[in-house]
This record gives C-alpha cells, structure tokens and sequence, in this order.
C-alpha cells in the first residue's frame, strides 16, 4: 500500500487567533472565509473591530484591506495598509469620518468612530501575507430599546 501525503506548499496556511473562534485557513481566496457574528450596542464610540493571527517564520505582511458588505452586494472598500505606509482611507460614503485602521504583524484593527445603523453589515480584513487570506465579522447593531426587551423577556 502507497500512502501519499499531500504536504502544503510553504506558507500555505494563515492563522487567525481572533475573534473567536481561532482558525486556521488553508486555502486562499474567497472560498474559505468564516464569518462571526458580533452585536455592538447603537450609539457606541470608538468600538474596535479586531483580527488577530500568528504569522508562520516565512510570512510578512504586504498590505491589509478593509471592507464593508451590505446583505448580498458587493463590498465596498473602506481602506488599506501598504507595510512601511500610513493608512490610505477612501474617501467614499464619509469612510474617513467613520472609520480609522491600523495594521501590524500580530493584529489589524477597523475603529467605528460612531456606531449607527450603518454599521449593521459585515466588515472584512484581508490580508496579503504570501497569499490572500481574508475574516469576515458581521456587525449587528441593537438598539437600546432592543436591549431593555431581551433583559425584561
């Protein structure tokens, strides 16, 4: 019997320690992206969206990409971080006033300055290490009146 062993080619798994749960991506690309689900009260400030992952010894970060989808259209992109640059922000739908990002080699961040209905969507960091590899995490915004039910219930 031959056992042939399917080995990945160096740096072809990405490492995402947070937000739970931590996984490992082994494949690039759109195919394999998971998405967690966080509820923020509406009217919060400077609420951090944060990714974190562990890079293997052979990877770095090239540039990090934020972007926002609405329910099923397509994304629209809130910025980047390009290694050794300071973060270029769009300037479409007033991202610049709604947003700051940052990105290092242990974690990228999205800030929502003011958190609204707006921000009821799903916001996706992709990175670009030795390949692609991107997390989803959908924002869902509860209102104030939403939370004095649940508690009441």
């Amino acid at each position: 019997m031959l056992l042939t062993l399917k080995q990945l080619p160096t740096g072809a798994i990405f490492m995402w320690t947070a937000p739970p749960p931590a996984w490992n991506q082994t494949v690039s690309g759109i195919a394999n992206i998971k998405t967690v689900v966080i509820q923020v009260l509406n009217g919060s400030t400077n609420f951090p969206v944060r990714w974190n992952y562990s890079l293997l010894p052979d990877q770095s970060i090239e540039f990090t990409y934020f972007s926002i989808r609405y329910g099923n259209n397509l994304p629209d992109g809130i910025g980047a971080v390009v290694k050794g640059r300071p973060a270029q922000m769009s300037g479409a739908k007033n991202f610049k006033t709604r947003f700051t990002i940052d990105s290092t080699s242990e974690f990228s961040t999205l800030t929502i300055n003011k958190v609204t209905e707006r921000e009821n969507a799903t916001f996706q960091c992709k990175i670009s290490a030795d390949q692609e590899w991107a997390y989803d995490v959908r924002i869902g915004v509860a209102g104030i009146g939403t939370m004095c039910l649940k508690r009441g219930a």
